[in-house]
């Protein structure tokens, strides 16, 4: 005959398996670790493709690393708003794509190169005078 679990009775008079005791405090404990990746957040500019990707506090710390060798400023939604031609947005995250060089592209070439790449082109909203 298997031997019963262990129980405790609470303050609450409630009584408590204590292998579910112990699992809501391991999760208690846990919770403060998950948010450790937390950093400041940013933006990578990269320069060989005219593109920018905006980072949240829970994706910044691992979107400085990958930025390494390119243009990382602090600060929220820090993708420079200026020659903006649209977003691309794909399952992995959105990016904002540039005109100018080197790739000098159009609001068309944009939006071919974002699909190319199995992503969504949004046009950026054009700035009034």
């Amino acid at each position: 005959m298997p031997s019963p679990t262990p129980s405790r009775r609470v303050s609450s008079g409630v009584t408590v398996a204590l292998p579910a005791a112990l699992a809501v405090l391991v999760v208690a404990l846990a919770a403060p670790a998950a948010c450790a990746n937390d950093a400041e957040p940013g933006s990578c500019f990269r320069g060989h493709d005219n593109a920018c990707v905006d980072y949240d506090r829970a994706r910044a710390a691992a979107g400085k690393r990958m930025c390494a060798g390119m243009t990382w400023t602090a600060g929220e939604r820090s993708c420079p708003r200026d020659a903006r031609l649209g977003s691309c947005n794909k399952k992995s995250g959105a990016e904002w794509i540039y005109a100018g060089p080197p790739n000098n592209y159009g609001p068309a070439s944009a939006k071919s190169a974002c699909e190319l790449n199995g992503g969504t082109f949004v046009p950026a909203p054009s700035s009034s005078p």
